[in-house]
């Protein structure tokens, strides 16, 4: 008997898209589907089938299998240094499980998948996320008042602009959190474009407007930018080697994307309701949730300065007066100068590989995308966001003639 792996996958991405985290004991982090099934695959895949993981020591994972390894030494510079360390610092090893594993199921079915059944798992990717998308309207509408029954239990603190009519709601998805779910959205139209050239199927170019759709209600405006930054780079890239039929659906869909959102600017409904949020963002003097978002970041730096090649460990039970509102400063503060250097180099690792254009599209897209999403947000210490990251990794990473596994054990 084997496993399988796409059974467990397919109902990893439902986790991860469509359920949310379950709190039941006060004080102890949210419990997952997802993380449920992981360690169990895990469990099964290393015990049972006795699978050979040495193929990972030539993927992007052996970053994170470095970083764990290193882990220690931030935390304990951390607490000689008088930092309030705690035992919940090493929750971070499930986190690094979790990435590790997930990424070892996605790998290996897409390198044992042919095309058909590659994009079938990309199909059911995308589906997960229309299902997404029309939650995500029911909760901006408030469809009869569907919100009231359970908002509150998915996102405790997120939840208020959601009920009583609010002027602005913001919906959280499954996820519980607005700016994380417009990640996801972004996530979700980089991978539909991608299918749409990859494919040649127009149906994708819909689903790619949906979640830009589902990305703007969120009013993320660091989600807004991943996604227009990523959508640029990969039409810029894609453009020079297209072929000629495929440069004029990427103008042609351009030319409607530039059409439309000239129409919605100029729309005063729409305005009221999303675009003013982004208007105030563009004046950053007056905009008081960027200000105090740099005030924010003081604290942080000034421990980087202090300690900027290892950092202190995450110190989550530390009493800090804000929260870091940068991933890349709390990187810095929690693992150093040489744990950046990790965390770049599982999202840089292969790209100067020889991949195909949609492929390196993709690759750069979903790089740079990530990259200026965590400014204001986090990825790599999102639960969520990051496995899914790394999913889309995988689209990109699994060759069959790169991994080492017992291909009888499948």
């Amino acid at each position: 008997m084997a496993i399988n792996n796409i059974f467990f996958l397919k109902i990893i991405i439902i986790s991860l898209i469509l359920t949310p985290s379950l709190d039941f004991i006060p004080g102890v982090p949210s419990l997952r589907l997802d993380d449920i099934l992981v360690f169990f695959w895990l469990f099964i895949a290393i015990f049972y089938f006795k699978y050979n993981f040495s193929f990972l020591l030539k993927t992007r994972i052996l970053f994170i299998i470095i970083l764990a390894v290193y882990f220690l030494i931030p935390v304990l510079n951390g607490l000689i240094n008088g930092f309030q360390g705690d035992f919940a610092d090493l929750n971070q090893y499930v986190r690094f499980l979790k990435y590790i594993g997930f990424y070892c199921i996605s790998y290996k079915v897409f390198a044992d998948s042919d095309e058909l059944k590659k994009e079938e798992i990309l199909v059911f990717f995308v589906s997960c996320g229309v299902v997404l998308f029309f939650i995500t309207l029911s909760q901006y509408f408030n469809f009869l008042g569907l919100n009231d029954l359970y908002v509150r239990a998915i996102a405790p603190t997120q939840y208020k602009t959601l009920i009583n009519n609010s002027l602005h709601p913001r919906p959280v998805g499954m996820v519980g959190n607005p700016n994380e779910l417009g990640y996801l959205m972004a996530l979700l139209s980089l991978v539909s474009l991608y299918c749409a050239v990859k494919y040649k199927s127009n149906k994708y170019y819909i689903f790619l407007v949906m979640f830009a759709l589902g990305c703007l209600m969120t009013l993320s405006r660091g989600a807004m930018v991943a996604l227009i930054a990523g959508f640029l780079v990969f039409v810029f890239i894609y453009h020079f080697k297209a072929s000629a039929k495929n440069r004029l659906k990427i103008l042609i869909m351009t030319i409607f994307v530039l059409i439309g959102s000239y129409l919605l600017i100029n729309n005063d409904v729409f305005y009221d309701k999303i675009l003013w949020r982004f208007e105030i963002g563009l004046d950053v003097s007056n905009d008081d949730a960027l200000g105090s978002r740099f005030d924010n970041w003081n604290e942080n730096i000034n421990i980087i300065k202090d300690h900027p090649i290892v950092g202190v460990g995450p110190l989550r039970r530390a009493a800090f007066q804000h929260s870091a509102d940068n991933e890349w400063l709390l990187i810095l503060r929690s693992y150093g100068f040489f744990g950046v250097l990790l965390i770049i180099s599982i999202f840089l690792r292969g790209v100067f590989s020889s991949r195909s254009i949609e492929n390196r599209a993709l690759l750069y897209a979903l790089i740079l995308s990530s990259f200026l999403y965590m400014i204001p947000a986090v990825i790599f210490h999102s639960l969520i966001l990051f496995p899914l990251v790394l999913f889309v990794f995988t689209v990109i990473d699994s060759r069959s003639d790169e991994y080492y596994y017992d291909r009888s054990n499948k």
